[in-house]
């Protein structure tokens, strides 16, 4: 999912230069994840907002629309985003907020859409790599590899072997515990480790 930051200027009394109050509400918790576009909001108020002038400090920066930006945070640890008004022969800064930029996490995985820990029928486990809920950020993986073992049984693959470890964990008694570890590859080219266990259950 791309994150949401939502800057909103509000102008107070007739003079918007001198006069300003600002509201920053940042639904990713002020962070801004590397690898990933980081979706932003920009609003002002007491110009036309066409005259909003965005800028910032570390990444590349893309309008996609109106006061709707994306960005895309580069190796520093810091990203400083600028907001300014601009007319022909000026630019005023209504607002300068600096944010983290912060790796995202490895992935979470699933097995018949639980999480490590639960139980899981051997009807229903389809195996998904994504991010946990609690990282608000829209982000693909692709299955490498994966290693199933359960109780004294083992099967490998890859990307083109899931069908084989659904058939694999359908044929099993329940009852026992299923262990899944492998590697997954996050849609700009990093690999990321995963791994779970479940209870198999009718």
């Amino acid at each position: 999912m791309r994150n949401l930051l939502l800057i909103l200027f509000l102008g107070l009394g007739t003079n918007v230069i001198n006069a300003q109050s600002a509201c920053i509400d940042l639904v990713n918790m002020n962070v801004l994840y590397r690898g990933v576009n980081n979706q932003v909001v920009v609003g002002i108020s007491g110009y036309p907002d066409h005259s909003a002038l965005v800028m910032i400090d570390n990444g590349e920066l893309e309008e996609i629309s109106v006061g709707v930006y994306t960005i895309l945070p580069g190796d520093g640890k810091l990203c400083t985003i600028s907001v300014y008004a601009k007319s022909d022969d000026s630019q005023v800064l209504l607002k300068k907020a600096q944010y983290r930029v912060s790796n995202l996490p490895d992935p979470t995985v699933y097995l018949g859409g639980k999480v490590s820990g639960n139980e899981v029928s051997a009807l229903d486990a389809a195996l998904e790599v994504r991010m946990s809920y609690q990282i608000p950020v829209r982000t693909n993986f692709t299955i490498l590899n994966w290693e199933a073992t359960y109780n004294d049984h083992s099967i490998t693959g890859n990307t083109n072997d899931l069908q084989v470890l659904y058939e694999f964990i359908s044929a099993l008694e329940p009852g026992g515990t299923m262990v899944i570890k492998g590697k997954a590859e996050r849609q700009d080219g990093q690999v990321c480790l995963f791994g779970g266990v479940w209870d198999l259950v009718e």
